[in-house]
């Protein structure tokens, strides 16, 4: 009898260590809710001219190169004025970059500047 005793607590042992966890309880942020008061949304775009043209400079001198050429060849300056900004310079720098930089460059600047614009 005692030997029973003992392999039914073994086995017991064995069944409740093999059980899976309960799964981790879900957060609002799963579940499609707002996230918690204080986390960090999405980085802010650039809300000017001046500060597209500094995130233009951080992507490389591939982009930084077609900015200053476009904005010479548009003859107006993006930094200051958004109607510059938004028309012809818009359509020579994003030919620029789609014709001389690299895809990742391209969509940055397109990323950068499409909000400024639309």
């Amino acid at each position: 009898m005692r030997s029973l005793s003992i392999a039914l607590i073994a086995i017991a042992a064995v069944c409740a260590s093999a059980s899976p966890a309960p799964p981790p309880p879900m957060m609002p942020s799963d579940m499609g809710g707002p996230p918690p008061p204080g986390s960090p949304g999405p980085p802010a775009g650039p809300k000017n001219g001046e500060e597209a043209s500094v995130m233009v400079a951080s992507v490389g001198t591939c982009s930084q190169d077609c900015w200053n050429e476009s904005a010479e060849s548009a003859g107006c300056d993006p930094n200051s004025d958004d109607d510059c900004l938004c028309g012809p310079f818009f359509d020579a720098v994003t030919s620029c970059t789609s014709q001389t930089c690299s895809i990742g460059d391209n969509l940055q600047i397109l990323n950068t500047l499409e909000p400024l614009c639309s």
